[in-house]
């Protein structure tokens, strides 16, 4: 993911060495593949599970 959050480096950018947008490079330096920031995501499954658990969710998520 670029520093400045410009684009993901997935699909087809996944060989990309800068952005495309900004300029700014992928990883840390030029011989590391360390990358200057990741993406985290969360499963929506467990949310929702979570979510259930409590009754006073549940009756929010009902309208």
């Amino acid at each position: 993911m670029c520093i400045n959050s410009c684009t993901v480096y997935t699909g087809p950018f996944k060989t990309l060495q800068c952005c495309l947008y900004c300029a700014k490079p992928c990883y840390t330096s030029e011989t590391s593949s360390i990358p200057c920031q990741q993406f985290y995501t969360m499963p929506i499954g467990p949310q929702l599970q979570a979510i259930w658990q409590s009754p006073k969710s549940v009756q929010s998520m009902k309208y």
